[in-house]
């Protein structure tokens, strides 16, 4: 059985096909992303607002003992936000591998993930054809990569306040000053 030579044009259809690929691969992750974001996003603040209230009355109730109820639903909270970092996360530099991966395959001159939107994405800037695109400031100052964990984080910080305005003199400082 002899084998069709290989010749530059089928190269560039395989190297453009591949391409094509690792671009699907990247838009499924970043689709991953987003949607287990968006079910875990949900679930908290569900599960915030109903407890919220119960919070509230146990954190400034006149007793310094732990509301043990309080303390449950913090803790509950907390172990529900491990999972949502940890598929962030992961999600996250599965997205980063397969952009690098179509960075480095994207045909010469294509220039859709290379060049301009890599200064783009970069400076915040960038000029084509002597038109300039410029990010507003608070998108350049806080980037996505940035900005989701810090949210993710903002609930971890909430869960950890409410487990810890159990503690009896940290329960009594609280009442005081509010």
């Amino acid at each position: 059985m002899t084998h069709p030579p290989h010749t530059a044009s089928h190269h560039a259809v395989a190297a453009v096909e591949r391409y094509k690929m690792l671009m699907d691969l990247m838009k499924y992750h970043q689709t991953i992303i987003w949607g287990s974001f968006t079910a875990f996003a949900l679930t908290h603040s569900i599960f915030l607002g109903v407890f919220a209230r119960f919070v509230m009355d146990g954190t400034l109730s006149a007793s310094d003992k732990p509301h043990w109820g309080v303390v449950g639903a913090a803790l509950m909270g907390l172990i529900f936000w491990l999972p949502w970092y940890v598929t962030y996360q992961r999600s996250n530099y599965y997205f980063i591998f397969r952009l690098e991966q179509a960075k480095r395959a994207e045909p010469e001159g294509l220039n859709v993930l290379k060049g301009s939107m890599e200064r783009l994405t970069e400076y915040g800037e960038v000029f084509i054809d002597e038109t300039r695109y410029k990010l507003p400031l608070m998108v350049g100052l806080l980037k996505t990569r940035h900005a989701i964990p810090m949210f993710i984080n903002g609930f971890f910080a909430i869960y950890a306040f409410f487990l810890l305005s159990q503690i009896p003199f940290v329960k009594a400082w609280l009442r005081q000053t509010f």
